[in-house]
């Protein structure tokens, strides 16, 4: 049994703000929500009113999942966009169309890794659930992907060789866009006076041989 509640309001651009504040209500209530709208039409005052509410900060729509729905809603070129850019979760004809749309100025890399990246192959625990590691992806038994594998080096190289995107601007994606979209970029994200010593040396097949966090090394692959 589904409980339905049907509003009416004649007023345009109160029915728009309604209906996006029960959708944002929605999306903090559960991150992850399935959203389908069937509007007849196009809803340009909702549209308008979400993407406020976006750069207000009210409201993120990067984990929700759509259906049956007009999918505009996050378009906007002024939201920043997270892709996990491991070939798996997104494809890479889509990677291609997003960072030309973006220019990469509006794009983070981000993994999505569980506990199993950096590990070899196997069986590994996820919240409880039991999520198989193989061929660079985790699965659960059922094939849902299950988070991924995936290492930010590896992110900055596949977008690199597979997607086609300059290497200064594949490292913007890793390290000075997500600093921006959190609101640290004025002690993190790039390398100026200042700034906390943050680095990460990659070799010439792009992995990581050092990393150094606030001035100190963690992380040696060999000596260089």
């Amino acid at each position: 049994k589904t409980d339905m509640k049907v509003v009416i309001i004649k007023n345009y651009r109160e029915l728009s703000s309604k209906a996006a504040q029960l959708i944002t209500e929605q999306i903090i209530k559960k991150r992850n929500s399935v959203l389908s709208l069937a509007t007849g039409s196009t809803p340009n005052g909702m549209y308008k009113e979400l993407i406020r509410l976006n750069q207000e900060g009210k409201v993120d729509f990067s984990e929700v999942i759509t259906f049956n729905l007009d999918e505009y809603y996050g378009l906007s070129l002024e939201l920043t966009v997270e892709v996990i850019a491991d070939g798996i979760h997104i494809h890479p004809i889509v990677l291609k169309i997003l960072t030309k749309i973006k220019e990469g100025e509006k794009v983070v890399l981000i993994t999505d890794a569980m506990r199993a990246a950096g590990l070899k192959e196997g069986t590994y625990d996820l919240g409880g659930q039991e999520v198989i590691v193989a061929k660079g992806q985790s699965r659960l038994k059922d094939g849902t992907l299950a988070g991924s594998v995936l290492t930010m080096d590896k992110a900055v190289k596949n977008m690199v060789n597979k997607i086609g995107i300059q290497l200064p601007k594949a490292i913007q994606m890793a390290s000075f866009n997500p600093a921006r979209s959190i609101g640290v970029d004025d002690k993190k994200g790039s390398l100026e006076p200042g700034k906390d010593a943050d680095i990460v040396i990659l070799n010439k097949n792009l992995e990581t041989e050092l990393t150094i966090v606030a001035g100190k090394i963690v992380y040696r692959r060999k000596q260089i």
